[in-house]
């Protein structure tokens, strides 16, 4: 094999770049031939098991005239804009996140909860004139995003209105249709500790006491017992708000709700669990009326930074326009394709990390979401893991730009969204292709 050369972003005879100047608008789309599956297969191997440098890859495959061409597509070769998530579906994730901040960049943002709790014995008996003594909520710290040395005020609701975990809940339900125009359980205002073990949240005796005071047929089984108490709801306070999204673990040992009482021969305690059998909601609120975003939902716009916010936020919807010029060119096969995502770090700090993962999925024609051909060939391949000394996301999507390429698949454009973004607060500010080192397609091909 060739000895292994320096990548450069220059001519060279056996490595072309090509930065993208025309307007993508001005290239009219070509349908090619279909592409033979071993012409596709075959370069990819080269890429995945040669360690040589991506200038000299494939060219003691092919003639001297046959040489693998790169291409960086830039500038007007991309288009994306930020745009607004309608909702999620938040239902039954593993973690519960509370709390409210305002983002110097983001805005306002804040979380809320809603779950139920279950018996965990039936048939329960308080014993001969029992009262209560307390109850408390023991939710167990996972993690936080934000600055957690300002104080968190939530309120915390009992639901009218049951819930089931067979059903499908979004993220922008509002609280207040499961909790009717009834006054709260009570206002809580406290200094999140994550590195603790639990937040322990003491409730009002007189609600405490609705439990020893309920009929025995409350106590037979859980159908009984959620008809009678249909679950919690925490909401956060935006009003005045603090400065972290805290992440509680509902499905942690740790986790439960404890009755204390005592009767005429003794003081003993009832623990009520929440697990898996609950049905769990988290729900999202962002206000972007102070945030410094520019360009959102204007597709037309080409604003220098680019959005994502987790939690239902905010994503980048990009195309690939400068695609449609290939068709013009014959036959093309996609040795490698990347897209490359940098993120600028002037708006990154260590209370606003950038998400460790990154989501790339395809539009639907409905404004669903799909996978991308390349995805399914796992997630090691794919791609998206944040690299923290290149300060970027990159994605293998050669199957992908070749089915456009090809004319099999409309560009509807992909969608860029943070990883786990149904139970995290991540954020990240992305360079878009208007700037140095933005947004590019990092594109190796032959022509076979």
């Amino acid at each position: 094999m060739h000895t292994m050369k320096k990548l450069i972003l220059k001519n060279t005879q056996d490595f072309t770049t090509i930065s993208w100047q025309k307007r993508w608008w001005n290239h009219k789309p070509h349908f090619i031939p279909n592409i033979l599956l071993v012409c596709t297969v075959i370069p990819l191997l080269v890429f995945t098991s040669c360690k040589k440098d991506p200038s000299a890859i494939g060219l003691d495959l092919h003639p001297a005239s046959d040489k693998v061409t790169a291409a960086v597509i830039v500038s007007d070769g991309i288009r994306a804009y930020t745009f607004t998530e309608d909702s999620l579906t938040t239902d039954e994730r593993s973690l519960a996140l509370l709390g409210s901040y305002n983002d110097p960049v983001f805005g306002l943002s804040s979380a809320s909860f809603v779950t139920q709790m279950r018996l965990l014995t039936f048939n329960v008996s308080f014993g001969n004139n029992a009262h209560a003594d307390s109850m408390k909520i023991i939710l167990d710290y996972q993690s936080y995003y934000g600055d957690t040395s300002m104080a968190q005020t939530f309120h915390l609701y009992e639901l009218t209105q049951s819930i089931y975990p067979d059903s499908t809940y979004y993220s922008n339900l509002n609280p207040g249709s499961l909790t009717g125009t009834q006054a709260a359980i009570g206002t809580y205002t406290y200094q999140p500790h994550p590195k603790d073990t639990a937040l322990v949240i003491s409730l009002p005796q007189t609600f405490a006491q609705k439990f020893i005071d309920a009929p025995a047929s409350v106590w037979a089984d859980n159908t009984a017992f959620l008809s009678f108490f249909k679950g919690f709801c925490f909401v956060a306070d935006t009003l005045t708000p603090g400065g972290s999204i805290v992440y509680f673990n509902l499905l942690s040992n740790k986790t439960k709700v404890i009755l204390y009482f005592t009767n005429e021969s003794t003081s003993s305690s009832y623990s009520f669990s929440i697990n898996s059998n609950c049905a769990r909601i988290n729900l999202f609120k962002h206000n972007y009326t102070s945030a410094q975003i520019t360009g959102l939902n204007d597709s037309l716009a080409n604003p220098d930074q680019l959005y994502i916010q987790a939690m239902a936020g905010t994503g980048i919807r990009l195309y690939l326009p400068g695609l449609q010029t290939y068709r013009d060119s014959g036959t093309i096969v996609i040795s490698k394709a990347e897209l490359v995502i940098p993120i600028n770090d002037v708006y990154t700090t260590s209370n606003y990390p950038s998400p460790a993962k990154m989501l790339n999925v395809a539009f639907n024609e409905d404004k669903t979401y799909s996978f991308l051909p390349d995805y399914l060939s796992g997630e090691a391949y794919f791609g998206g893991t944040y690299n923290s000394s290149r300060k970027e996301y990159r994605f293998n999507i050669g199957r992908y730009v070749q089915q456009l390429i090809d004319g099999k698949r409309e560009d509807l454009g992909i969608a860029l969204l943070s990883g786990d973004n149904r139970v995290s607060a991540y954020r990240t500010v992305i360079k878009n292709t208007g700037i140095p080192e933005g947004i590019r397609l990092e594109m190796y091909y032959f022509k076979p």
